[in-house]
C-alpha cells in the first residue's frame, strides 16, 4: 500500500490540467496543485491496491528490480501521457481523453499480463464503489459540493446526482492503476504445490 500510494502521489501534477478546465476546488492555500491533490493521490493509490489484491494478499509474490521497475514505469507513463494528449488534441475534453487513454493502456497492460485480470477487475468494481459512496456521502453532507466542478464543462449526465465522469474515473482508476502496478513491481501470482503437482501429472501422462 505504501509502495502504491508513494507511487501514485506524482500524479498530483495532474491538476494543472484539471483546474479550471474540469474543477476548480477550495483549497487551503491558493495554488494549482495543492497538498489536497498529493493526499488524494496517495490515498487513492494505496486504497486501490489494497482492494484489488485483498483476497490474494498471502498468494502475491513481488519482484522489485530497479532497472526493470524504471523501465516498464516509463512505457506505461509514455503511453498514457501520449494517448492522453492525442484525445485532448482531437477535442474529447480533459476527462474523456484521461478515461479513454486508461483504456488503452489497460488493454496493453491485460496483453501483456493476462495472468493478473483478476487484480484489475477486483480493482475496478470495489474502488469504484467506494469512490461512489464517498462522493455520495459528500453530496448529501454538502449538497453545494457540485459547485466545485465546472459544470458548464461536464457531459450534463449524473447518476444519483453524482456526475457520470467522476463514476467512469474510478473505474477506469480502479481497473488500471493495480494493473499497472502489478506490471511495474513484476507481481506474480503463487500456484499452490497440489495444482503444480496436478499440473505435473497431467502433462506427463495425456491420458489421465
Amino acid at each position: 500500500m505504501l509502495i502504491s500510494g508513494a507511487m501514485s502521489s506524482p500524479f498530483a501534477v495532474a491538476s494543472l490540467f484539471f483546474v479550471p478546465e474540469y474543477w476548480d476546488p477550495a483549497r487551503l492555500f491558493d495554488a494549482i496543485i495543492g497538498i489536497e491533490d498529493i493526499i488524494f493521490s496517495f490515498s487513492n493509490g494505496g486504497i486501490v491496491w489494497m482492494l484489488s489484491v485483498w483476497s490474494l494478499k498471502n498468494k502475491l509474490l513481488i519482484i522489485l528490480k530497479p532497472y526493470r521497475i524504471i523501465v516498464r514505469s516509463a512505457l506505461c507513463l509514455l503511453l498514457w501521457i501520449s494517448t492522453t494528449y492525442v484525445f485532448i488534441f482531437l477535442g474529447t475534453g480533459i476527462m474523456a481523453s484521461v478515461f479513454l487513454s486508461l483504456m488503452l493502456l489497460e488493454l496493453m497492460l491485460i496483453l501483456l499480463r493476462y495472468d493478473l485480470w483478476i487484480i484489475s477487475l477486483s480493482g475496478a468494481i470495489r474502488f469504484s464503489l467506494l469512490y461512489f459512496i464517498f462522493i455520495k456521502v459528500c453530496f448529501i453532507i454538502w449538497p453545494e459540493f457540485i459547485a466545485q466542478w465546472n459544470t458548464e464543462k461536464l457531459w450534463g449526465i449524473t447518476f444519483m446526482d453524482i456526475p457520470i465522469e467522476e463514476i467512469l474515473w474510478g473505474v477506469g482508476f480502479g481497473a488500471v492503476w493495480p494493473l499497472c502496478l502489478a506490471y511495474v513491481l513484476d507481481v506474480k501470482i503463487k500456484v499452490p504445490p497440489e495444482n503444480i503437482s496436478m499440473a505435473t501429472t497431467q502433462f506427463s501422462n495425456p491420458m489421465a
